[in-house]
């Protein structure tokens, strides 16, 4: 599964420059109200954009919420140059992995995932992490890509032979599986044939 990762971070090195001007970014935007509309509710104090990118997701966090502690955490070096330029000082930036978070045990009251999770190799050493780092009553929001079942099914098979270090796409029941041990009060909601977004309060 290493080998996963680095086909990840050589992808997203490639794409960087132009990565939110061409339609690798579309699925993601796509997903930024749904996720926006969410963290305006929330108001929180410290945030981690997991896989971060470009930073443009962190970009319109720092609008709404103009108070708020703001890090990032991306695998690609490259993404992070180019979220660098865009977010000047706003957000503390780290090139990391999913499955060992540099960040100290509480350190988030808000951890946001936007098309990142479905490329991660071992799915449950992110979600102990995601845990570790939230704070009592923290909240975790995905937003991520899914198909109905047998063109998720498909598309699994597929990725076995992708070099771009897609991993996996899961279903609700997945999901709730994966992360239930770490996060209570977990909602689901379809909102396109190939996207969701979900969100849990951590249980400490």
């Amino acid at each position: 599964m290493e080998n996963k990762k680095e086909q990840s971070q050589a992808a997203f090195d490639r794409q960087a420059s132009r990565y939110d001007t061409t339609c690798y970014s579309r699925h993601p935007r796509a997903l930024y109200p749904r996720l926006l509309g969410q963290i305006e509710k929330l108001q929180p104090a410290d945030v981690l954009d997991l896989g971060c990118g470009t930073g443009a997701l962190l970009a319109e966090i720092a609008r709404l919420c103009p108070t708020a502690r703001l890090s990032g955490l991306d695998l690609s070096a490259a993404m992070l140059a180019v979220a660098e330029k865009q977010l000047q000082d706003r957000a503390e930036l780290i090139q990391g992995d999913s499955e060992a978070l540099p960040y100290a045990d509480c350190a988030f009251d808000l951890i946001v995932c936007c098309d990142s999770f479905h490329h991660y190799p071992n799915p449950e050493a992110t979600a102990r992490q995601l845990h570790r780092c939230l704070k009592p009553g923290g909240r975790l929001l995905i937003g991520d890509t899914t198909m109905p079942p047998l063109l998720r099914q498909l598309m699994n098979f597929t990725f076995r032979f992708s070099s771009e270090g897609d991993v996996r796409l899961y279903s609700q029941k997945e999901m709730r599986a994966l992360l239930s041990e770490y996060f209570q009060d977990v909602q689901w909601q379809r909102i396109s044939p190939s996207s969701y977004i979900l969100q849990g309060t951590v249980r400490k």
